[in-house]
């Protein structure tokens, strides 16, 4: 069995919001919202009882002591609640315990494996999903659905728990399957293999065409008001109809989120396609438009990521894009994470538009202690090579850095550009703590340069 794991990266989920956007006698999107918190309803006694607690070793205590009564609904709910939780911790040794009695147990879930696995990979818990796959997955993947399996795909490619049988196994199941894939499949699977870097030219020529056979019928749907078969998976006549007045029909919840994830995974399966990547950019935008949504910050940052990868300069699309992330600074899911990858693909497209170099500057200027230490050295060394200095960001990346109040913002500019110039700057101005900084970040900055980040 071919198997490497390496330090898991987390992901985001997401929960449901309505959009107050509704256009009359028109199909409608719904907007989606992302998190990092798991939204459980408790539907049990037990979940009722661990949706009180405050405390993970209180959930981890709780689920032990009560652990020949918990039925696989407790279970997922367990684990949905961990995050939320005072003290999470995994390395516990109850965790362990807790975990151990679960791989114990890996029957009770059957069919609905998939949900477990799911519950894992947000937790970041590459053990458990080694195990699962050794004593449950290995031996009966060919019953699962296509939901489950591409959902299986996505978990263990996110925590780069990369086991080639099971991939293998997922593609040759789920693309040789008389059933046709939905939207968040296709989504899920594109994104697993850009992941894993399976490039297999007939799996992806298949997945996308199927993408952009769906992705046509909803543009149809929202332009022609009448659905087709193609689309009618997602609507919902009867659920969620009734709390929208005038709308005839609504489409399922992430549609929006899985074609900005499909681009980013495609611009990356297929880099030289950019008459693919171009024509999903402009159905993508005549759905958002058509639905009266905005795109959330994941999905803008997979669609900056998307023009990078493909290295695609289309004026038209870069324009919609800048247009379209005008308003980042004010989703509150925009993180440090997507900060750093707008910004090296900006760079790398060298874009200046001041649309999005605004919404930069505004997050720094805001939420710069939020950063990790890699992503500030990319994004200082970054905006400096495109010329940018905005003093309140600066200035804040200089607080969050320890220099002192006295050091302007042409500190740090020039520690990037020219140590020797800033010497002669502050000559006979500092003291030794400000050169004791500038020491130490002279020799990590070398080090960082000649062996990267450890």
């Amino acid at each position: 069995m071919a198997l490497i794991t390496l330090f898991p990266s987390y992901n985001r989920i997401f929960h449901i919001r309505l959009s107050e956007n509704v256009v009359n006698n028109s199909f409608c999107l719904i907007q989606a919202r992302f998190s990092k918190i798991l939204r459980w309803i408790p539907d049990t006694p037990h979940a009722h009882s661990m949706n009180k607690l405050t405390h993970f070793d209180d959930l981890i205590n709780y689920c032990l002591d009560n652990r020949d009564t918990l039925g696989k609904r407790d279970i997922i709910a367990s684990l949905s609640y961990m995050r939320t939780l005072k003290n999470f911790n995994l390395s516990s040794k109850n965790f362990e315990k807790y975990n151990d009695y679960i791989m114990e147990n890996l029957s009770k879930f059957d069919t609905n494996i998939h949900l477990l696995v799911h519950r894992y990979s947000i937790l970041g818990y590459s053990p458990a999903l080694i195990s699962i796959y050794d004593n449950e997955l290995k031996n009966k993947i060919g019953n699962l659905d296509n939901k489950s399996l591409c959902l299986i795909s996505w978990s263990y490619a996110k925590n780069n728990v990369f086991i080639e049988e099971l991939f293998d196994s997922i593609a040759t199941i789920v693309l040789n399957r008389n059933s046709k894939l939905n939207l968040t499949d296709i989504s899920l699977l594109l994104w697993t293999f850009a992941k894993i870097n399976r490039k297999a030219p007939e799996e992806v020529l298949k997945l996308k065409n199927e993408f952009i056979s769906i992705i046509k019928s909803i543009e149809n749907t929202l332009n022609n008001k009448s659905s087709d078969e193609n689309t009618q998976e997602y609507l919902d006549k009867e659920g969620l109809v009734v709390l929208i007045h005038e709308i005839i029909g609504s489409f399922y919840t992430n549609v929006v989120h899985d074609i900005c994830m499909a681009t980013k995974s495609l611009s990356i399966l297929l880099p030289g396609d950019l008459s693919t990547i171009s024509q999903v950019f402009k159905i993508l935008f005549n759905i958002t438009s058509a639905s009266k949504l905005s795109i959330t910050s994941q999905g803008i940052t997979s669609l900056w990521e998307a023009l990078e990868h493909s290295n695609l300069k289309d004026e038209h699309i870069i324009e919609k894009l800048c247009e379209a992330s005008r308003y980042l600074r004010l989703d509150h899911s925009f993180n440090s994470n997507m900060l750093n990858s707008i910004v090296t693909s900006i760079y790398k497209l060298r874009i200046k538009d001041p649309r999005i170099i605004y919404q930069i500057v505004h997050w720094l200027e805001k939420r710069s202690v939020q950063m990790q230490a890699s992503q500030m050295y990319n994004i200082i060394c970054l905006l400096d090579q495109m010329c940018i200095y905005h003093d309140k960001a600066w200035k804040q990346l200089e607080i969050y850095t320890t220099f002192l109040n006295e050091m302007v913002s042409t500190f740090l500019i020039t520690l990037i550009s020219s140590t020797h110039f800033l010497y002669n700057l502050y000559l006979g101005k500092g003291n030794d703590r400000i050169y004791g900084i500038l020491d130490h970040f002279m020799i990590c900055k070398q080090d960082i340069e000649q062996f990267g980040f450890v």
